[in-house]
């Protein structure tokens, strides 16, 4: 596995992305489950096929982990971008920006 403070991705790869994609369509036709973070919901380990690959619960659970202070860090550099395109964007989005930092 590579390593990530070497400046690797976690994520094996974008072929591999299909395992995410096949999660949320289960979950939007209620198949499977999430757990509820700061930023929105999540799988469990456990509800993505890891068949063929070899990826740990404990490298999942590293790449899934919230970093809130690094998050908030984020939203703000984003600050100008955003108000700059405030009268462009749906309300709901600028609503959606406020929301995610109180739940950080």
């Amino acid at each position: 596995m590579r390593n990530i403070d070497e400046g690797n991705f976690a994520w094996p790869g974008f072929s591999e992305n299909m395992r995410i994609l096949k999660w949320i369509v289960d979950r939007v036709r209620g198949r499977t489950m999430a757990k509820e973070s700061p930023i929105g919901w999540m799988p469990h380990y456990n509800d993505i096929n890891w068949e063929g690959l070899d990826f740990t619960e404990e490298r999942w659970d590293e790449i899934m982990g919230v970093e809130r202070k690094a998050w908030l860090q984020e939203l703000i550099m984003h600050e100008e971008l955003f108000m700059s395109l405030r009268d462009h964007l749906p309300k709901e989005l600028l609503f959606e920006r406020e929301l995610l930092k109180c739940r950080l």
